[in-house]
């Protein structure tokens, strides 16, 4: 028996069937490119956003929405700051609070990795909708980057670690 047609044909099998498990995309919103996968197999589209302009950053985000509704699955926030901010965990803490300081919430909070990039998390129970928001910087270097990025996710757990674990955000002009 070649090895050859077994490993084609191994190969072929295992090629296949990676592509039931999950969905990849990548997008581009302002001047950054996001690159992900999910462990998701239902109908999945991505709405951007148009960019926001604040007095010290530009705002660009998508939403990956699923299903026949399109329900929000998923919201990516990218705070693009005009000079250097503090990217430390206590700034993401007060950030990602600030965000979520409109609602009722109760916050478990921890460490997480979004790529291979550190960054703080939590989960949020609130009463009707409870999630899980995540923020890091991908080009912070000793606390201070010019970029933050927020993730809330409305997904079951295994999908939300399946997202945050593949994400790439680049600058790409």
């Amino acid at each position: 028996m070649k090895i050859e047609p077994v490993l084609f044909l191994l190969l072929t099998v295992m090629s296949a069937s990676c592509t039931d498990f999950g969905f990849s995309d990548k997008v581009t919103v302002g001047p950054f490119s996001a690159s992900f996968n999910m462990s998701n197999k239902e109908n999945l589209t991505i709405n951007t956003r148009e960019p926001l302009t604040h007095d010290e950053f530009n705002e660009y985000g998508f939403k990956i929405m699923t299903g026949p509704s399109k329900r929000e699955l998923i919201d990516v926030v990218i705070d693009d700051y005009n000079n250097s901010t503090d990217v430390s965990e206590t700034s993401l803490m007060a950030l990602i609070t600030d965000r979520v300081a409109s609602q009722s919430y109760k916050a478990t909070w921890g460490r997480v990795n979004i790529g291979s990039i550190p960054g703080m998390g939590a989960k949020i129970r609130s009463p009707g909708k409870s999630s899980y928001i995540a923020a890091y910087s991908p080009d912070g270097l000793n606390d201070t980057g010019r970029t933050i990025v927020f993730i809330q996710s409305f997904a079951a757990q295994d999908v939300t670690d399946s997202f945050l674990r593949d994400l790439q955000i680049m600058r790409v002009s």
